[in-house]
């Protein structure tokens, strides 16, 4: 079954000529490419040269022409446009196992997030400062695993909070590398559950906004973080993620924002949710391949990012030291071992 004939079971697109549709996609993502904008910016635009209106009117064009339109037909909408082809694009990835026994689903990933104190009553201002961090992830079939974390020098936001930060002491805000070991339940129900969940996309909108798969706080905005749990760290398959991206586009708020650079300085296909909101999440696909490349929390309020995160690498691995490239850096001075079940204590080793 080719792409196009997967994407019309799974009731994602009507089906259109394959030949017409590969030279649109072709297309798209040339034009994709040409606007990217320079690799010297490192951090992730608002907006960019390409534009919203740009790139969904191209895209709406190639599914017009393609007869590729959303269940219902007519004009497709403008933010649903971007998702359905990423949905296209992932429908035609090469499906790969889920781990076996002994084996991991490894994920490298570089992240920043901002940590904030709340002083007590007369203790003065609070303040906030970014710590950059390198994440290491193995998850196993039961959900058991490893978590490896260094974290670089702490960053104040700004000179306010450095000010902050002297007047109520100057309290050390320095932390140090981590190496947690997990039993059976103990990052999550297993890589291999996701091949549980159905890739109609109606019924895995309503498992999501229903809280079936993960619990959370109802709405849009929550609907949109699900989707994103389910594309990171998975071994999601390909007719998955395309439910997922069909998902997503039928998510009232969610708005193609065009290509955006994430903070590796790689160019992608920004999809954001409250991008005129207070906060929001944005979240960044490689338009050849649907990979998650990147993700940001929006927060309109401030200059920079509340916290993003680049995923570098991922792959199937035969063990708890090993990567796709090679084996894992020797586990840091502090380690902590989480046995399975909520109510049993951790055990911390070194430091």
């Amino acid at each position: 079954m080719n792409e196009i004939e997967l994407l019309a079971a799974t009731g994602t697109v009507e089906p259109g000529d394959p030949d017409v549709i590969a030279r649109a996609r072709a297309a798209l993502e040339a034009a994709l490419e040409a606007e990217s904008p320079s690799p010297v910016v490192r951090r992730l635009p608002r907006r960019t040269a390409l534009g919203v209106a740009a790139l969904v009117s191209t895209a709406a064009a190639v599914l017009l022409a393609t007869g590729v339109v959303p269940l219902g037909g007519g004009q497709p909408p403008a933010e649903a446009a971007g998702l359905v082809m990423l949905a296209r694009v992932a429908s035609g990835r090469p499906a790969v196992l889920p781990p076996g026994p002994g084996q991991y689903q490894y994920t490298e990933s570089r992240n920043d997030y901002r940590d904030c104190t709340v002083p007590d009553a007369g203790a003065g201002a609070g303040y906030c400062y970014d710590v950059p961090s390198d994440r290491q992830i193995w998850i196993g079939p039961d959900g058991s695993g490893r978590l490896l974390q260094s974290e670089g020098t702490p960053v104040f936001t700004d000179a306010a909070d450095r000010a902050a930060w002297v007047k109520a002491g100057s309290q050390p805000v320095s932390t140090v590398p981590s190496d947690t070991t997990f039993g059976p339940g103990g990052l999550s129900d297993g890589p291999g559950s996701l091949a549980g969940l159905p890739t109609d996309p109606t019924a895995l909108a309503a498992l999501v906004s229903a809280r079936k798969i993960e619990g959370g706080p109802p709405g849009p905005g929550e609907d949109f973080t699900q989707v994103g749990d389910l594309l990171r760290e998975t071994d999601a398959s390909p007719a998955l993620r395309a439910a997922l991206f069909t998902v997503a586009g039928r998510i009232p708020g969610v708005t193609v924002l065009g290509t955006v650079t994430d903070h590796a300085g790689r160019p992608g296909l920004g999809v954001a949710f409250g991008e005129t909101a207070p906060t929001g999440t944005l979240y960044v696909f490689d338009p050849t391949t649907a990979a998650l490349l990147g993700e940001e929390e929006l927060d309109h309020g401030t200059p920079a990012p509340t916290g993003w995160a680049v995923y570098l690498s991922s792959g199937v691995v035969d063990s708890l030291s090993a990567t796709p490239t090679g084996s894992a850096p020797p586990a840091p001075a502090v380690s902590v071992t989480c046995p399975a079940g909520p109510d049993q204590p951790c055990r911390f080793a070194g430091g």
